[in-house]
C-alpha cells in the first residue's frame, strides 16, 4: 500500500517521464518534418551522393561510375543512408529517420535508467535535460541534423555515453552507443576519451576525499 508521500513521489515521476517525452516526440517530429519538407544542405548533398552511389554501383563515389574516393566522413552515416536508399528511401528522409532513431533511443535509454532504479527519474531529469539538449543548440546541431547531417544522432550518442557513466547505468544501448560514437564521427574516439578521463578522475577524487 503507497503512503500518500510515495503516491507523490511516483505521480512526481511520472509527470517528469511524462513531460521529457514529450519534448523528445515533439522534437522528432519536427526532424521528421523537415526531412520530408526540408531542402539540405550543401554539404550533406554530397554525402547523400556518395551514399546514393554506394547504393546503386556498391562503390564510393561522387558521381557514378566515377573513381572510388574516401570523401565521406562519417563512414557508418553515409552506409545506413545508402541501405535506406537501397529500400527505397529518399536520402534526406534517410538522414532525418536516422537522426530520429537516435533521439528514440535516448528515450528508450532514459525509461530504462529510470526502471532500474526509480530514484534516478526526479534526480536525472535536469540533467538528462541538459546533457541531451544544451550541446544540440549550443553548437547548432540541431539546425545542421536538420538539414541532414549526423549531428542530431552523434551528439545523442555522446549523450547515452556520458549519462551512462555519470549514472552508472548498465544498458545495452549504452554499449552500442560506446561502439557507434566514433565510427559514426571519426571524432567521436576524442569524445570517448574525454569521458572516460573524466570518469576516471572523478572516481580517483572520491576516494582521495574518502
Amino acid at each position: 500500500m503507497h503512503t500518500p508521500r510515495t503516491t507523490g513521489a511516483i505521480a512526481e515521476s511520472r509527470t517528469l517521464q511524462l513531460g521529457f517525452a514529450s519534448i523528445l516526440i515533439a522534437f522528432i517530429a519536427v526532424i521528421l518534418v523537415s526531412g520530408s519538407l526540408g531542402i539540405p544542405h550543401e554539404d550533406s548533398s554530397i554525402i547523400y551522393s556518395y551514399a546514393e552511389n554506394l547504393a546503386t554501383t556498391g562503390v564510393i563515389s561522387y558521381s557514378p561510375g566515377g573513381e572510388r574516393a574516401e570523401g565521406a566522413t562519417p563512414f557508418l552515416w553515409m552506409v545506413c543512408l545508402a541501405l535506406l536508399h537501397i529500400l527505397g528511401v529518399g536520402t534526406h528522409l534517410a538522414a532525418a529517420i536516422l537522426n530520429a532513431l537516435a533521439v528514440l533511443a535516448f528515450h528508450t535509454f532514459w525509461r530504462h535508467a529510470a526502471a532500474a532504479d526509480s530514484t534516478i527519474v526526479k534526480g536525472s531529469a535536469t540533467l538528462a535535460t541538459v546533457v541531451f539538449f544544451t550541446p544540440m543548440f549550443a553548437s547548432g546541431a540541431v539546425g545542421a541534423g536538420l538539414a541532414g547531417f549526423s549531428t542530431v544522432a552523434f551528439c545523442t550518442l555522446i549523450a547515452i555515453t556520458f549519462l551512462s557513466a555519470c549514472l552508472r547505468v548498465n544498458s545495452r544501448l549504452a554499449v552500442i552507443a560506446l561502439i557507434l560514437l566514433p565510427l559514426v564521427r571519426p571524432d567521436g574516439l576524442m569524445f570517448l576519451v574525454a569521458i572516460v578521463a573524466s570518469v576516471i578522475l572523478f572516481e580517483f577524487a572520491v576516494l582521495l576525499v574518502v
